[in-house]
């Protein structure tokens, strides 16, 4: 397995907000890939071999190239890759999720009780840019910010080769089996400082919230606002070439040494250190 995001930092890397990426599958040694519970929204692209996917409530499905499958994050299944396979696996987080967002259907093609995956033939121009990505992950070319490039630029893709109709059918899984809870917390988290400020902004006493967010998210609220407070200060550090104070101001920190702190702990390297790694 071969990741996208790994060239930023040994650092940054193993640090769970990254995450989020292009991961490479190519065994042609027959080496099979399982994997179970998901953590991160992923679409499985197939370019060659196939894969076997199951879960408690959905029966089992044999998906072969050239298509690809969408999972939700948090969902209880596992995939396996079969040997000798060529796979490109793309995790992405809640910065594209409101994009996503907008396949919702007004087509309401399947009843609100199905349960299903389903996959989407890959065609081209779709199918050139997957080769050429799988070329940059060969020759370690990708780094954060062409990550985010052609993150952006595979979306794009999407929304222009295929129509709302077969991404509503594609997303299905994320549009209408998103709980209002999620959208609540995905319409509101960027309005707050704190777990209580949300939890107040969405009528939920404090412990009641943390709870029901441990429930639906997997992980506590304070984590997951830290991994989403970390996820935009990287995006900033690519796309953003003036100094920090912007950045201090824009996310409410108290100093520059505040700053300073949450980069030390979040990324284990200084701001400083951070954007030369991003941006070289």
């Amino acid at each position: 397995m071969k990741s996208t995001i790994n060239n930023t930092s040994s650092e940054v890397s193993n640090n769970q907000i990254l995450h989020a990426g292009f991961d490479l599958f190519n065994k042609p040694e027959g080496t099979k890939l399982t994997k179970s519970c998901i953590y991160n929204n992923m679409i499985i692209f197939i370019l060659g071999g196939s894969l076997k996917i199951n879960s408690p409530h959905i029966k089992m499905k044999f998906i072969e190239e050239p298509y690809m499958l969408f999972l939700k994050m948090f969902d209880n299944c596992t995939y396996e890759i079969a040997p000798c396979s060529k796979v490109l696996l793309f995790t992405f987080d809640s910065l594209t999720i409101d994009e996503l967002l907008s396949f919702q259907a007004k087509y309401d093609l399947l009843p609100e009780s199905t349960f299903e995956w389903i996959e989407l033939k890959i065609i081209e121009p779709l199918y050139s840019f997957l080769k050429l990505l799988i070329q940059y992950q060969e020759n370690n070319y990708l780094d954060y910010k062409l990550y985010a490039s052609k993150r952006d630029e595979m979306f794009y893709l999407l929304k222009r080769i295929y129509t709302k109709e077969e991404l509503g059918n594609f997303f299905y899984l994320l549009v209408n089996h998103t709980t209002d809870f999620e959208r609540h917390v995905a319409a509101n988290y960027m309005k707050v400082k704190n777990v209580k400020e949300l939890a107040n902004l969405m009528g939920y006493g404090v412990n009641t919230f943390r709870i029901k967010f441990k429930e639906t998210f997997g992980i506590p609220a304070y984590q997951w606002l830290l991994n989403e407070k970390a996820k935009r200060i990287l995006k900033c550090l690519t796309t953003k070439e003036e100094d920090f104070k912007s950045i201090i101001d824009e996310f409410d920190f108290s100093s520059h040494s505040h700053f300073y702190k949450f980069c030390k702990t979040q990324f284990g390297v200084t701001p400083e250190e951070l954007r030369k790694k991003l941006n070289r």
